[in-house]
């Protein structure tokens, strides 16, 4: 039976999130928003594996530091393969409309820092540059650091 636990969360989670309320109420939240909202469900998706005994690589994931790890390093790989940017969109259409595309379009990894570092920079490519290279290099080195069990402080408050 316990086989078939994360599944049958998996199904029910899959349920709730695909239906029609739950994408029109997420689409009304902002980019940043929702994004934050996302995260959190997943990181209390990691921290409940992380108390049923998850295991990476032969090691036990059991603090809240880790699961924090584990929370950049898989926010800077998305930043890598989600595409969902109006940086995409220069790419592929010449202009991004944000007019056009739904709020939950917009929420993702790659979405939501390409907005926030063209709030702070003017030159499209270089923000290009600060979303795919320099931000996923710099969470992913904070992500690693705190999956670390020999750096920092033990963060396990909640175990």
């Amino acid at each position: 039976m316990k086989l078939l636990l994360l599944p049958i969360i998996f199904a029910l989670l899959g349920f709730v999130f695909s239906s029609k309320q739950f994408i029109r109420n997420y689409n009304k939240l902002s980019p940043y928003t929702g994004l934050v909202v996302y995260y959190a469900i997943l990181f209390v998706v990691i921290w409940v594996l992380q108390k049923v005994g998850l295991v990476i690589g032969g090691e036990s994931f059991t603090s809240l530091r880790q699961a924090i790890g584990s929370i950049f390093v898989i926010f800077a790989f998305f930043v890598i393969v989600d595409w969902e940017s109006c940086w995409v969109n220069y790419v592929t259409k010449n202009h991004c409309d944000e007019s056009k595309v739904s709020n939950v379009y917009m929420m993702s990894e790659d979405g939501a820092l390409f907005d926030l570092w063209s709030k702070v920079i003017k030159n499209k490519n270089t923000v290009r540059l600060f979303t795919y290279v320099l931000s996923p290099f710099l969470l992913c080195l904070i992500g690693l650091l705190l999956l670390n069990t020999h750096v920092g402080p033990n963060l396990s408050v909640l175990n």
